[in-house]
């Protein structure tokens, strides 16, 4: 399960939640500045939705997404942690492998957990 830190109590969760990104083009390319996201397709949309979600991570976005859903004076309604899910969902193709093999993991063990205690 995830600490309040944000970090697994357990190695073994993160062992078998390792997801499975297509990364054949960041091997190709090698591309630099892209910690969050890239566009794996050469287009024009993919390249601008990749630099809005890197824009969102550098401000630490994803890391308030994780902290908002584990904070335990404040509990989360469904309704936003529903949100939070369909965001990373729509925005999966383009998240960069390193990315995704640390942050998911992490959001998939704090929504199992605040869906476990919620009160609704």
């Amino acid at each position: 399960m995830l600490s309040k830190k944000g970090e697994f109590d357990n190695k073994k969760d993160v062992e078998e939640l390792k997801c499975k990104v297509e990364d054949s083009y960041e091997i190709l390319r090698k591309p630099t500045g892209f910690k969050y996201a890239i566009a794996r397709a050469p287009s024009f949309n993919r390249r601008f939705y990749a630099d809005i979600i890197n824009i969102f991570g550098n401000a630490g976005g994803f890391d308030n997404m994780i902290e908002r859903i584990i904070d335990v004076e404040n509990p989360i309604e469904f309704e936003l942690l529903y949100y939070f899910c369909d965001i990373l969902g729509n925005c999966f193709e383009i998240l960069n492998k390193t990315f995704v093999n640390e942050y998911v993991m992490k959001f998939y063990v704090a929504i199992s957990a605040c869906i476990l205690k919620g009160t609704e």
